[in-house]
């Protein structure tokens, strides 16, 4: 079968998935358009475009795209993606064999196993704890990673506030996260001891000993906590339709919480956080508030936002702000207090301002970008104090806040170059730390260049790829940020990285790609389809690599281990595949992979022993969608696969060709992996009332003979292997705060992987005993 020629155009409209992504794109266009219109002078920056529309928070784009989340083929577009499940089966005309009843409902392709553990209801007798979380939540954020008085770094991704003593003796502590004993909408649980959605603020005590973090949520919650041991020291709510906390801060004997919502007015709270009594309510108008800071002197405070400059004390009475000359419409992004009850305000526009009360007394320039992040800190252990901003321009200035005598200029001590734009700084004993916009945490001297880099984490839409080195104790990970990473579960960091696109412009040319290809997954990410990957694969007998990209190529990468080492090898490419690729596996020999596209298509081939080179391409062709997951027998005879359709179809390897009776002719075969989200010994692991998209990811552990699932709840489930009804009990663990889009066990089951799409935070889970 000759797969290299051009498709035949299967429909004359525009494909599902692109009809429900366009008017999301085009709402994310408007608010660009109008923030430039708002902000003269703007410097194009598209996350903080997205900021600055009052009304939008990028959380909500996310979940109206996630809620169409899957496209359909054209033989079953009139399938409704958000109905219940049994409804949604209802639509499809039946077959014949084995899958007459395949193509929904799916139950009719089921067959039971000759060999299969014993069928048990009950909740499983081990469960998982969180021995390490991969991220650091870096957009629509601002200061967000501090120094405790222990001199651990402190921040926060996900659901989770993460305490981290980085060096050779590192671990971390959670607020938050582990089991749960409900599995619902995150939006509907209402647990009192940690958050349940995404953490969209951080603040930190002037003594370093407590931290105050808010959520996203139709009432969202705020939490005080212990920042050396993680314990629970508080919380309360905001009220209802308030979306989410936007900024937060202490008060400088850490007794009130300052706060503001994300409502259509913009609401400030002062609580006293003990008590749990509201000081004041106060509605600020249109525009999104981006940071509060106490004064250090008296319980005074100050909130900046676009067009919004605010001075407030402790009973609500709010005095407004004014800029002035070259400063007019610019906007204020950050602030610091000083000893004296001053306050200083990173703009927009790259200038620092210092304000007494609501009038501004200094402008100074100290940026050629935008100014993302300032702090006022004394240096653990010393009587010195230092002004520090970061900005777009890639610097960090360390500067000297007493102006030099007869002269009221600030002094830069120190300007230190970045390759990242820095989102949050600190000062600890003896290093500056760094939250960068694409991740990274650093420690870094300020007298010199010598930096570690404690945490690598993507950045930029979604994250979906995930493959295990089992030999090696590692795994890897792509996402929509054009980026590869591998990390060791031994020594808990990224020891590799890599691109997702790496062509040159003439090898580009010769990799003869389909000109008609389809576009790519829906995505938030501002890297185009070719520098976005969702599938990944590992083969142990090569050391390959297998990266799908988002409009159907995989690049095939020779991996070598040991230091000074990347993931950029590229050996081969395949362009057979039409469409952005979802999932892909090696068989379990080695010599084949199996790929599934959304041009609802599996592609095999075979490697060339000689030269490790990829021949042989077949196309299986039965779906009526695109392909979401697939499973090699353990002889490499059979592939089971599923489909947006909600098809479960197996094909024949060595006769190229779907086997319609498939279902009876595999009840004795083996499987190397269960992935597929549809099938016997995983028919209940869809909870009442969700339809077919609601589960994303599944896998298998054959010691501990339990079954993995991660779902639009942001949870990660374990149950007992089989599940044949939703009546079985599970054990369901949070951390996660978008949906999870990948779970694989390693090491027989000591280790859980988990990623979350949207949070681009990867949580390592380690086997543990129930209580």
């Amino acid at each position: 079968m000759d797969i290299g020629k051009q498709p035949k155009s299967r429909i004359e409209e525009p494909p599902l998935q692109t009809r429900i992504e366009q008017p999301i794109r085009n709402q994310i266009q408007q608010v660009q358009r109008k923030a430039k219109k708002q902000a003269p002078g703007f410097q194009e920056d598209p996350t903080l475009l997205n900021e600055l529309d009052g009304n939008v928070l990028k959380v909500d784009l996310i979940r109206s795209m996630h809620k169409n989340k899957k496209d359909v083929g054209p033989d079953v577009k009139d399938i409704q993606l958000d109905t219940d499940l049994q409804d949604l089966f209802e639509h499809v005309d039946v077959g014949h064999g084995d899958e007459s009843m395949a193509c929904l409902p799916w139950k009719g392709a089921l067959k039971k196993p000759d060999s299969h553990p014993p069928i048990n209801p009950t909740m499983p007798d081990v469960t998982y704890k969180i021995d390490f979380v991969y991220g650091y939540k870096n957009e629509e954020v601002r200061q967000n990673c501090f120094y405790n008085n222990q001199n651990e770094v402190v921040y926060m991704t996900a659901a989770l506030g993460v305490i981290y003593k980085p060096g050779n003796n590192k671990y971390q502590k959670y607020f938050g996260g582990g089991e749960t004993f409900e599995m619902v909408r995150k939006q509907v649980d209402n647990s009192i001891n940690a958050h349940t959605d995404d953490i969209m603020c951080l603040c930190i005590n002037i003594e370093r000993t407590m931290c105050a973090t808010g959520q996203v949520g139709h009432s969202p919650i705020i939490f005080v906590w212990d920042s050396f041991n993680a314990e629970k020291k508080g919380m309360f709510r905001l009220p209802k339709g308030t979306r989410s906390v936007t900024a937060i801060a202490f008060n400088k004997d850490s007794s009130l919480i300052a706060s503001a919502d994300f409502s259509n007015d913009h609401n400030v709270y002062v609580h006293n956080w003990r008590t749990g009594q509201v000081i004041f309510t106060k509605k600020t108008g249109g525009s999104k508030i981006f940071m509060i800071e106490w004064s250090r002197k008296a319980d005074e405070f100050f909130s900046v936002g676009p067009k919004h400059i605010s001075f407030w004390d402790a009973k609500g009475v709010k005095w407004n702000g004014a800029l002035k000359n070259e400063n007019q419409g610019t906007n204020l992004l950050c602030v610091a207090s000083d000893l004296d009850g001053n306050f200083y305000t990173g703009a927009q526009n790259g200038s620092v301002m210092k304000w007494n009360r609501n009038s501004m007394t200094m402008s100074q320039k100290m940026h050629d970008g935008i100014i993302y992040c300032i702090r006022f800190v004394q240096q653990m252990g010393t009587n010195t104090f230092y002004l520090i901003t970061g900005a777009s321009d890639h610097t960090i200035k360390i500067i000297n806040p007493q102006p030099l005598q007869g002269n009221d200029r600030l002094q830069i001590l120190f300007n230190l170059e970045t390759e990242q734009i820095p989102k949050s700084v600190d000062f600890g004993k003896k290093f500056l730390l760094v939250g960068f916009k694409n991740g990274t945490i650093v420690e870094r001297e300020v007298s010199s260049k010598g930096k570690e880099e404690i945490m690598h984490s993507h950045h930029d839409g979604e994250l979906w790829g995930l493959c295990l080195i089992e030999d090696q104790k590692k795994f890897i990970t792509s996402g929509d940020d054009n980026k590869l990473y591998m990390y060791d579960i031994s020594d808990r960091k990224m020891v590799q990285s890599g691109n997702v696109e790496i062509s040159t412009n003439e090898e580009k040319k010769q990799q003869q790609l389909n000109p008609n290809r389809q576009g790519g997954a829906s995505t938030t990410s501002n890297e185009p389809p070719e520098r976005q990957s969702r599938a990944l694969a590992y083969c142990q007998k090569y050391q390959h690599l297998a990266v799908a990209d988002n409009l159907g190529k995989v690049s095939i990468r020779k991996i070598q281990f040991g230091e000074k080492q990347n993931l950029n090898n590229v050996i081969d490419y395949l362009v057979q595949p039409n469409e952005w690729i979802e999932c892909m596996s090696y068989d379990p020999s080695g010599s084949k992979l199996a790929v599934g596209s959304h041009d609802n298509n599996i592609y095999v081939y075979t490697i060339d022993k000689t030269n490790e080179k990829y021949l042989k391409c077949f196309a299986l062709k039965a779906h009526s969608s695109f392909i979401t997951a697939l499973d090699w027998s353990l002889d490499s005879e059979y592939i089971r696969s599923n489909c947006g359709a909600y098809e479960l179809l197996f094909f024949n390897v060595r006769s190229r060709e779907q086997d319609k009776s498939g279902a009876s002719n595999t009840t004795r075969t083996q499987w190397a992996t269960q992935t597929c989200k549809l099938g016997w010994n995983v028919e209940g692991i869809y909870p009442e009332g969700c339809d077919g998209t609601h589960i994303n990811t599944v896998d298998q552990c054959n010691k501990h003979q339990i079954i993995a699932t991660g779902d639009d709840y942001g949870l990660v489930n374990i149950y007992r292997n089989p599940v044949r009804t939703n009546k079985h009990a599970a054990r369901s663990f949070r951390g996660h705060s978008e949906h999870v889009t990948k779970v694989k066990f390693m090491n027989e089951g000591e280790y859980l992987i988990s990623i979350g799409g949207m949070d681009q935070t990867i949580i390592q889970w380690k086997l543990a005993v129930p209580r």
